[in-house]
């Protein structure tokens, strides 16, 4: 997939987030995968409710 290997393993992104991070997650910890950055932003005990997925950047034509 677009998140690399990782995402084989799981169904949801905090499920993505868990298994890359293999720590106990917290609100503003930020992992990346290839070249795809995700960013907790809200959390239910230590369950992750909400992350923000940040895309690689884009290169923009220089003419």
């Amino acid at each position: 997939g677009i998140f690399g290997k990782a995402e084989d393993e799981v169904d949801t992104l905090g499920g993505l987030v868990l298994e890359l991070k293999r720590d106990l997650p917290r609100k503003g910890d930020l992992v990346t995968t290839g070249a795809w950055s995700f960013k907790v932003t809200a959390l239910e005990k230590f369950r992750i409710t909400e992350v923000q997925v940040i895309p690689p950047p884009q290169e923009i034509p220089v003419r």
